[in-house]
């Protein structure tokens, strides 16, 4: 072979090895920011952000959190008043894990 003709197959050989990591390149980064939200989380109904005071709750207002029922929402009411929101597993009227998916969303308001 000639040697200019062994520069031009290097050249196409090294050319045809880079291809793969070029087409990789050319894609945009991840973001790191937050996912933005589909159009079937934007239909749902919005959270309230407000804690709801377990001393002062209505009955309906209870029975609105999750894992709370009716009778769950009638201890709590007939065990006020509360110091705390523990208070609903160390008296035994919620379970440790019912009051887990509870707990950020409840307060006590003396």
């Amino acid at each position: 072979m000639k040697p200019t003709l062994k520069y031009v197959a290097f050249a196409l050989a090294a050319s045809m090895l880079a291809l793969p990591s070029l087409a990789h390149a050319s894609r945009p980064a991840p973001s790191l920011a937050a996912p933005t939200k589909s159009k079937a989380d934007k239909t749902k109904a919005p959270v309230a952000k407000e804690l709801i005071d377990i001393n002062s709750a209505t009955l309906e207002q209870l029975v609105s959190l999750p894992a709370v029922g009716k009778k769950h929402a009638a201890k709590i009411i007939a065990g006020r008043p509360y110091k705390s929101t523990a208070e609903l597993t160390s008296r035994k009227i919620l379970s440790a894990a019912d009051f887990a998916k509870i707990e950020k969303k409840i307060t006590v308001k003396q």
